[in-house]
């Protein structure tokens, strides 16, 4: 059957025959077997499910701190929102109104996408997207009202000032995602709507 040695065998074969004169001699044609598959050796099989059974182990293990992490931050994020409720400020300017109200608006779309569903039941009430959709909603009816004008008949000026604050709102979400900037938790503090009437 030609070079079908086990390897230590291979070697002493090679060693043997070292000083003498070797003539090529063709591979022997291999004979077609059925595939070993791991349900014919027993051992490989309980070694993989071994395996498979330690990586989700281990995928479980990182995910419990990750849980906890998660806890921690929403408890982060809900105390600087209460600070910036705390804080008294509300807006007074029109653009001061346009930025809670553009503020909001990211929150709704960012909270869900990049927080989720399941980290946001974790944050005060006020942060769900409801609530939050409808702060956006007042703020930019004060803005508007402030204005006396209506939406399709904002100016140059107000669009380019709306661009700007979105662009600022979606920077600072990124530090919330990041978990080392939660600048943007204390603004919604701060453009929280009032109690309804």
């Amino acid at each position: 059957m030609g070079n079908r040695f086990p390897l230590e065998l291979q070697g002493q074969e090679s060693r043997r025959g070292a000083g003498r004169a070797q003539t090529a001699t063709p591979p022997e044609p291999v004979v077609s077997r059925p595939a070993k598959t791991v349900q014919s050796h027993p051992k490989w099989g309980r070694h993989i499910m071994i395996r498979t059974l330690a990586s989700l182990a281990l995928l479980a293990a990182a995910c419990l701190p990750a849980l906890a992490d998660d806890s921690e931050d929403a408890a982060d994020m809900n105390d600087i929102f209460v600070q910036g409720l705390a804080s008294g400020a509300t807006p007074q300017t029109v653009n001061e109104k346009w930025t809670c109200a553009v503020f909001w608006n990211v929150w709704t779309e960012f909270a869900e996408k990049d927080l989720g569903a399941e980290f946001v039941a974790l944050l005060d009430p006020e942060l769900g997207t409801g609530p939050a959709r409808a702060a956006s909603a007042h703020w930019e009816r004060e803005a508007v009202l402030a204005m006396g004008m209506g939406m399709g008949e904002l100016d140059a000026e107000t669009e380019l000032y709306l661009e700007q604050q979105t662009e600022s709102a979606w920077d600072l979400a990124e530090g919330v995602v990041w978990g080392d900037d939660y600048t943007y938790l204390f603004i919604l503090g701060e453009c929280a709507a009032p109690p309804a009437q």
